[in-house]
């Protein structure tokens, strides 16, 4: 049987989606610097221009805007394009939230812990397609290292170690908030290792 939490989050979810699509139609969706940077390099990466780093900045990774860029090769560039990259990025990031809590303290937990991070106030829904630039993916990749690093504790596999280093290389080139979600899952997928030496 669905349990009322997983229903209540399923409505949430797609509650959510329709806002933020709705929401791209009005002035929360307004563009300012930051994300007009994020939407230029993007559209450089349709020309093969590929930065590691944020324009002018030594650290801050391009995922999203490799992602966005790859979009627009495929669609055309618009800020529209972008917003709906920023959004999938932001929504897989609520998944692996409910995932993580649901492993961690159960699948009620879980549930609610999605439902108010997806729409826990206005701010955040509308950030969710006005990042910066590496706030979602940084979230994205934190949070998939903290779910590879829960797996079943009798075992810590070569494609789960493989996996959470992986993350924790993504974290290091994208954002320190991707590194402090990263890096303790890093050591705890190590001290499981060496106890099961």
């Amino acid at each position: 049987a669905r349990r009322p939490s997983t229903a209540l989050f399923g409505l949430v979810l797609v509650t959510g989606l329709v806002l933020r699509l709705l929401a791209l139609r009005t002035s929360l969706a307004q563009q300012n610097s930051d994300t007009a940077v994020v939407y230029l390099m993007a559209r450089h990466v349709t020309h093969g221009d590929i930065r590691v780093f944020y324009w002018g900045q030594f650290y801050g990774g391009t995922l999203l805007q490799l992602t966005a860029g790859l979009l627009f090769w495929l669609v055309g560039p618009s800020f529209a394009a972008l917003q709906i990259v920023e959004i999938v990025f932001w929504l897989a990031a609520c998944l692996l939230l409910r995932s993580v809590v649901a492993k961690g303290v159960g699948a009620v937990a879980g549930d609610l812990a999605g439902c108010l991070f997806w729409l826990a106030a206005p701010f955040m829904v509308g950030f969710s397609f006005t990042d910066p630039g590496f706030v979602g993916d940084a979230l994205v990749i934190g949070l998939a290292a903290i779910r590879l690093a829960q797996g079943p504790s009798d075992k810590a596999g070569v494609r789960r170690c493989l996996g959470v280093g992986f993350c924790l290389g993504l974290a290091l080139w994208t954002s320190p908030v991707a590194l402090a979600l990263a890096v303790p899952a890093t050591l705890w997928v190590c001290v499981r290792v060496r106890s099961a030496w």
